[in-house]
């Protein structure tokens, strides 16, 4: 037969309650020996050292000392030695047999034959001392009884061990068959599980080609029904995507094969990222709330891709299968010795869960109801990846459902601590004055008032403002007229139910006016206010009121006399355009190409402010400002460094502040923020307002005062027609009188139109109409370089004649599949094109960066040659019309755009009155809503 002790580590695995068993048997016969040896007056000596080996068998036994099998082997010695005290006196002669039989079931249970042979051993001596001690003192008793009695108790020792002998041999046998299976299943479902990782990798590949072709074409079409079609396979393909992506992080988890990326995070970026991808899963009727301790640490510590995962998954769920109500994510911190516990609490009103249910979740492809996984859809992978995923983070997962109340999952995840201060802060809370327009009561489940409730608390309590609900149109004029507010919160509701109220007060006053609303929005033509999409959280609501407000705004022209300045960039026509805008500050402008120039420059030369771009080649701009405040003299530590950057995301701003930047400008330059950032960062005495601009300005093209009305040159008229869209809203249409602007310079010089013909039809072509042809947003280049058209014809042909060298490099980096310096070129052309007004290509640059970024070759080979064309096209179509072109020759002197009175009549315009637009009830006399077919009366 095999002898088992050759599958010890199996044997002790299968027998690992034998030791328990040994350990209480020998406690209770040393205290039963004891005992009968006081009764029958035994020796005593003997004892001593059986109580001692009993208690040493114990504390090897709970300190785990040696390994399972010698622990066996200590505890079934001992237990040899009390059957042996016990069997070497003859009045225990024929009970000894009793007692091995139990002695080699005990052995049996360790799965060691050795053991057993051990325990028949011992019994056979004891047992052989006694008869052989018997027949020496008195033999007259050895008679037949007697014969029989020898020869039968060692027979029943005989066949017990055997049998346990036996027995040990066939669950060896078991162990190793069932050894063998676990083997082949293991290896099969390796097998498969590499399988599917290379499926879903072969997959991966074809999806991102539909998903970047199907982007490229939504940008491109124009025919509404084929957009929605495009837009229909887009969303197919990242649920495909999706599906992808749980299969392969499944097969992590079911592997245990973590590859662990451990990298400092913010929490607001991760939020951001959230919920964009969260978007398409948000429902009509289902309002999503995050609410977010302020005091939770700006950053952290940890494997970000998981804990973005372990957030989706959750999210998505319970957004699936809650159909109405609310889902409620709520984050706080617990401080503790190695960083924080961060808390993550997720809570629907879905149909919740039976106990059956939620033990069952975490099985891998379980869906917890079958009617709704047919609407849900998804592999049911989802909380089988979360659990293994907090587990792999060394956190811990609790759920609690009620059936048909609704689901709370409470996630906890130990996390190192990068940055302390608070996640959330806005500059100067003291100033602000916040109304909020917002009708909770309008959602019928109590519990999601309650979930907005809160959220508003904690947004008001973390950032320390004052703000003032209400939730009528009647209460927001009484609030209006009794305070002065800087930012006003408007419901998607409350704003369309009210909508020429919400108007006339963004348009008359210096709030800033903001409608949460969902991406089904669009604002009417000409609006002042702002769209926050939902959902409503506290980052968009701090972005909201950092933003520069128009109290900020001064009448006068602000300068900044002597400040030296020193601008880096890559590319020479952000140089340029920087160079221009604060040599109108009066400040003297040196610039730098890259990192190393400015570090070198900033060696030999002393400045009083720095703008560092930040994606470059070689150096980037956070090492670059790193280098100069540590390398260069000591004084430079204290000298400002501004980020100047086309990374405008929401969080890039604190993300700067915390590399050690002093301020942030995103590219294109916006005036009103780069002045705030100046009179931030530099000494009040040097920043000074005067009411006549610098003698060495131009005459002709004046900065502007920052409060000057920003004209639009489309449009001779503004208007709010039909525009505003909620749902099934969208044949609402809205016609209001309001006052045409002025003329925009350098637009539309032009001929006079027919008097009688409506306004913008038959025009003559005007300067830039090759431009607009290609799609250029000739208005939004010229507020780029201050309405100066001879600046910015300067800056056309500029980004036209370096367009042969960056072409040239994309298309090297793009057959070297260089991913990286493409991204750097890509980065540029998106900040480029967007400041002359060509935001189309800077879209699509945007969508080659983000893709060269995160190494997707294939989006960037389905997009590559279309950005190439288009930037072709172009930059040929700008030396074509302005490359040698005097800025004023095609221009016919003396034409204006002003509308008249027949342009404003010809739009079903109302009569125009000076007078500015009051702030109160509404009536019939200043707007009417009706069907398209009627006009206004």
């Amino acid at each position: 037969m095999k002898d088992s002790s050759n599958n010890s580590d199996n044997s002790t695995t299968l027998f690992q309650a034998s030791h328990m068993m040994i350990l209480v048997t020998m406690t209770v016969a040393s205290i039963a020996l004891g005992l009968e040896g006081i009764l029958l007056n035994w020796e005593k000596w003997p004892m001593i050292p059986i109580f001692a080996a009993v208690a040493v068998s114990w504390t090897l036994h709970i300190h785990q000392t040696f390994n399972d099998r010698y622990r066996t082997v200590i505890h079934c010695t001992v237990l040899m030695g009390l059957l042996f005290y016990y069997g070497i006196h003859p009045t225990s002669t024929f009970d000894l047999s009793v007692t091995a039989c139990i002695g080699i079931v005990l052995c049996t249970t360790t799965g060691v034959k050795k053991l057993i042979y051990f325990c028949v051993i011992t019994f056979c001596i004891s047992f052989g001392y006694n008869i052989v001690l018997i027949l020496s003192e008195t033999p007259e008793l050895f008679d037949a009884l007697m014969l029989s009695r020898i020869i039968y108790h060692p027979l029943i020792v005989f066949v017990v061990g055997w049998l346990g002998s036996v027995l040990i041999d066939l669950w060896t046998q078991l162990l190793d068959h069932s050894k063998h299976e676990v083997e082949q299943l293991t290896e099969a479902t390796g097998r498969f599980n590499e399988f599917l990782t290379k499926v879903s990798h072969e997959i991966r590949t074809p999806v991102n080609a539909v998903l970047g072709l199907s982007s490229i074409a939504i940008e491109q079409a124009e025919d509404k029904e084929q957009l929605q079609n495009l837009r229909e396979i887009q969303l197919a393909g990242k649920r495909v995507a999706e599906q992808i992506s749980d299969i392969l992080d499944y097969s992590e988890v079911d592997r245990q094969r973590f590859a662990m990326n451990i990298e400092d995070y913010m929490l607001a970026s991760v939020l951001h990222d959230l919920v964009m991808e969260i978007k398409p899963y948000m429902k009509k009727g289902v309002e999503f709330i995050i609410d977010v301790d302020p005091s939770t640490p700006a950053m952290l510590r940890s494997d970000v891709a998981k804990l973005k995962k372990i957030i989706w998954h959750l999210t998505t769920n319970a957004l699936k299968f809650t159909q109405e109500g609310g889902v409620y994510l709520r984050i706080t911190s617990q401080p503790q010795g190695y960083g924080i516990n961060l808390v993550f609490d997720i809570t629907d009103t879905g149909e919740g869960m039976s106990d059956e249910e939620s033990e069952r979740i975490f099985d891998g492809y379980y869906q917890a109801s079958n009617t709704y996984t047919r609407q849900a859809g998804g592999l049911g992978l989802g909380m089988s990846i979360v659990n293994g995923y907090v587990s792999a983070l060394g956190g811990f997962l609790c759920v609690n459902s009620v059936k048909g109340e609704g689901t709370t999952v409470r996630v906890t995840i130990p996390q190192e601590v990068v940055d302390p201060s608070g996640c959330i802060s806005v500059r100067d809370p003291g100033r602000l004055v916040i109304g909020a327009f917002l009708n909770f009561e309008k959602h019928f489940i109590p519990v999601v008032r309650d979930f907005y409730n809160r959220m508003v608390v904690n947004i008001v309590k973390g950032l320390n403002v004052q703000m003032h609900r209400v939730d009528s149109l009647e209460n927001l004029i009484r609030l209006n007229s009794s305070i002065r507010m800087t930012h006003l919160f408007v419901g998607e509701d409350e704003y369309a139910q009210n909508i020429v109220a919400i108007e006339k007060l963004a348009e008359n006053s210096n709030i800033t006016v903001s409608v949460v609303a969902s991406d089904r929005v669009v604002l009417p033509a000409g609006t002042r206010v702002h769209l926050m999409e939902k959902p409503f959280y506290c980052f968009p609501v701090a972005e909201v009121l950092n933003r520069v407000s128009t109290e900020e705004v001064t009448d006068k022209y602000m300068y900044c006399h002597g400040i030296r300045a020193l601008v880096v960039d890559d590319e020479p026509l952000n140089l340029t355009v920087a160079k221009d805008i604060l040599g109108r500050y009066d400040m003297s402008v040196t610039t730098a190409s890259s990192g190393q120039e400015a570090i070198d420059i900033c060696s030999k030369e002393a400045f009083d402010i720095v703008f560092m771009d930040h994606m470059m080649p070689g150096m980037d701009g956070i090492e670059a400002m790193r280098r100069i405040r540590s390398d260069v003299l000591g004084a430079w530590k204290s000298v400002p460094m501004v980020a100047l950057t086309a990374n405008a995301v929401s969080t890039a701003r604190e993300s700067f502040r915390i590399a050690g930047f002093d301020g942030f400008v995103a590219k294109p330059i916006d005036i009103l923020e780069l002045e705030r950032v100046l009179r931030l960062v530099l000494p009040k005495t040097v920043v000074t307002f005067e009411d006549t601009p610098h003698s060495r300005k131009r005459n002709t093209n004046m900065r502007r005062r920052a409060t000057d009305r920003v004209d639009d040159s489309a449009a001779a008229a503004r208007e709010i027609d039909g525009a505003v869209k909620f749902g099934r809203r969208s044949t609402d249409r809205i016609i209001g009188a309001l006052k045409a602007p002025a003329t925009d310079p350098g637009a539309l010089k032009t001929p006079a139109a027919d008097p009688g013909a409506p306004l913008g039809t038959e025009r003559s072509e005007d300067v830039f109409t090759p431009l607009r042809k290609l799609g250029v947003d000739v208005t939004q280049g010229l507020l780029y370089c201050q309405k100066d058209e001879e600046f910015y014809r300067s800056l056309l042909v500029q980004f036209a004649s370096e367009a042969a060298e960056k072409r040239t490099n994309l298309e090297k980096f793009f057959t070297e599949k260089n991913l990286n310096d493409y991204s750097i070129i890509v980065h540029a052309l998106k900040s480029t094109s967007k400041m002359i007004g060509a935001s189309d290509l800077s879209a699509k640059a945007k969508a080659l960066e983000e893709a060269s970024k995160s190494g997707d070759f294939a989006t960037v080979e389905n997009g590559h040659k279309t950005v190439i064309n288009e930037y072709t096209v172009l930059t040929d179509t700008i030396l074509e019309n302005y490359g040698e072109d005097d800025p004023g020759e095609n221009e016919a002197p003396g034409q204006s755009t002003v509308a008249t009175a027949q342009d404003r009549d010809a739009l079903e315009f109302g009569p125009v009155d000076d007078e500015p637009l009051e702030f109160g009830p509404v009536n019939d006399d200043v707007l009417e809503f009706r069907p398209e077919s009627e006009g206004r009366r």
